[in-house]
């Protein structure tokens, strides 16, 4: 089998999620079949086993003991959840007790860029004239960094495929031609999905562009320097990388440019109390660039995004903020001074509107020496409910109803009933808020229009994980999260039903090797009243880990065309069912037979819809 860790971190990337006990936001697979081949033998397992110790968290004393082995508890933090109350009937998002289907899909230019040019102006708005919009080649990619690699003074685009190699980064240079400056591109190495933040600068000031990574699964946050080569038509980052620091989790906001005015890139970061912290560049070239630190400003909001860049044009680095309602505001760099580089109370409006942007990059796209205003657009805007019709031998979703737009910023939805009205509510990622910020939005029933009309702040930090999924593991009808480490260790963190702070327990470690799984969904499949993990492999391979005893359940076939599956209550019956897509967008359903011990899903399938090619996230 693979042994690559195919992962989806980004709002770009199509993933399905269905559940009703037990939901997550899940991974496209690579392959190109579709869904089972009923005639393939089951393969062996991998070597490196997966391990599935969630059992140990079944009682409070047992979860105690289990936190020997918990890394350094980086995140998420602790900051004004909701309560996660207990769950009792299987939920639903209409409460007929049968699983409707929930779709975040694509919009209109999906996966293009809307550059916004520059107008001169240094005191009000920038940006007020027509955007235009490339191509819409970018939709696989979930990170895009502007910056000018060739030195030809034109931006070149920088973006990660996420779904290929670990990671596979891609710098397409800038040719010139405003209309689509970026129609070719060069290979820049694999792996890139350890990094939740990439950034371009000189920092080993030999004149060539390097790369600035942070990996928030290792210490902390660990930054590393990749020293650029220079080169405009082979990966440019070929060198092992210089260390340069831990601890940088506590960055929600992490930018690069020369704050001190020495002509060296310093690091700007925002920190979980709203302060701007600049780290200035050492002068060093070979070994750690930032050791030390000075206050720019206090009182930035942390719901803002921030991007750094020159907008008015007098060499200072200026900083640009969207708030969640997607109004832009430039607050111009004031100087050099520690504690009044920028103001948080001195800025001037930049547009309104910028809600769909998944991103706002700052670069010079046409060489006039101001920068444009690029709004990525992610693949994911609108949310849609198809509700149940209560068919068991067709398609049981043929409508839909439309629940809310403007989700263009959620990188994963997850489907639970977190507070135990059995209704579906969602739980939702931000990757790019904060280290990655989770929202709790709760089911108020409403059967036309969005049922999800408000939510609640569930902590920040998440991006420690390349996988989550929400389900019952402990048994006691609390919602429970479970995350995957790139390096394929597992956390669980059990729902205390706490409605004051955070819903969760401290993480205690309930697995490893699982960075070969390409899928995961938790589901009581045993009826033991705990959720137990369903596992697709990259090898095309579909297992069932049982939370209390007994050994992996292998389910017949060769699954490698599935792009995304979860199990839920489908037809209302008491057996889960599995729902899965294929590559060409079909859902198909495969209902449960009741085996606890045995493959639980060996009834034909049939047929659940078709045309969610191109959606986001799906859920039940």
């Amino acid at each position: 089998m693979s042994r690559k860790s195919i992962t989806r971190l980004g709002a770009l990337t199509t993933a399905l999620l269905i559940g009703l006990t037990g939901t997550q936001a899940v991974e496209a697979s690579a392959a190109p079949r579709d869904g089972r081949d009923s005639r393939a033998k089951v393969r062996p397992h991998p070597k490196a086993k997966p391990t599935w110790n969630a059992a140990k968290l079944r009682s409070p004393a047992d979860r105690k003991k289990a936190k020997g082995k918990s890394a350094q508890d980086a995140a998420p933090q602790q900051d004004l959840a909701k309560a996660l109350a207990a769950a009792s009937l299987p939920p639903d998002v209409t409460g007929d007790g049968r699983a409707d289907l929930v779709a975040q899909m694509s919009a209109p230019d999906a996966g293009a860029l809307r550059i916004y040019d520059h107008n001169g102006s240094t005191t009000s708005n920038p940006w007020t004239g027509a955007f235009r919009t490339t191509t819409t080649r970018w939709d696989f990619a979930d990170l895009a960094v502007l910056a000018d690699l060739t030195g030809d003074a034109l931006d070149d685009l920088i973006v990660r495929d996420p779904g290929a190699d670990g990671g596979t980064l891609w710098v397409y240079p800038n040719n010139g031609d405003p209309a689509d400056p970026w129609t070719t591109r060069v290979h820049a190495g694999t792996g890139w999905n350890l990094a939740d933040t990439i950034r371009v600068g000189d920092v080993t000031r030999d004149g060539n562009a390097d790369l600035l990574v942070r990996d928030p699964s290792n210490s902390g946050g660990t930054l590393w320097v990749y020293r650029g080569n220079g080169s405009t038509t082979s990966n440019p980052w070929t060198t092992s990388p210089i260390w340069s620091g831990t601890g940088w989790n506590l960055a929600n906001a992490l930018m690069l440019g020369d704050a001190t005015g020495d002509g060296n890139p310093d690091i700007v970061a925002r920190d979980g109390s709203g302060n701007i912290l600049v780290y200035p560049h050492n002068g060093a070239t070979t070994s750690n660039f930032w050791t030390s630190i000075i206050t720019g400003v206090s009182g930035f909001g942390l719901g803002d995004r921030l991007e750094l860049g020159d907008v008015t044009g007098d060499d200072r680095p200026d900083i640009l903020a969207r708030s969640e309602t997607g109004s832009l505001k430039v607050h111009p760099g004031l100087g050099t001074t520690p504690g009044s580089m920028w103001s948080a109370s001195t800025s001037f409006p930049a547009g309104t509107g910028f809600t769909y942007a998944t991103g706002l990059l700052l670069g010079d796209v046409d060489g006039d020496g101001s920068p444009e205003l690029a709004g990525r657009l992610g693949k994911g805007q609108s949310l849609f409910v198809l509700p149940n019709n209560g068919s068991t031998t067709g398609n049981p979703w043929t409508s839909l109803r439309a629940a809310g737009e403007e989700w263009g910023f959620a990188s994963r939805i997850l489907v639970d009933d977190v507070n135990g009205d059995s209704r579906q509510d969602l739980l939702v990622l931000d990757r790019a808020a904060a280290n990655g910020t989770l929202w709790i939005y709760l089911n108020n029933g409403a059967t036309t229009g969005n049922p999800w009309p408000t939510r609640y702040f569930a902590g920040t930090g998440w991006n420690i994980f390349n996988m989550l999924v929400a389900g019952d593991v402990t048994g006691d009808g609390k919602t429970d999260i479970v995350g995957r480490q790139p390096g394929g260790d597992l956390y669980a963190y059990p729902g205390n039903g706490v409605t004051t702070g955070f819903p969760w327990d401290s993480r205690v470690w309930v697995g490893s090797n699982w960075q070969y799984a390409s899928h995961l969904a938790l589901h009581d499949i045993d009826t033991d009243g705990y959720a137990d993990l369903v596992d697709l492999e990259n090898d095309g391979s579909l297992w069932v880990f049982p939370t209390a005893t007994g050994d992996p359940i292998a389910v017949d076939g060769d699954w490698s065309g599935v792009t995304s599956l979860d199990v839920a209550f489908v037809d209302g019956t008491p057996n889960p069912d599995l729902v899965v897509r294929d590559s060409s967008g079909s859902v198909w359903i495969h209902p449960g037979n009741g085996a606890t011990a045995a493959n639980p899903w060996t009834t034909a399938r049939r047929f659940g819809g078709n045309g969610f090619e191109s959606a986001v996230s799906f859920g039940m």
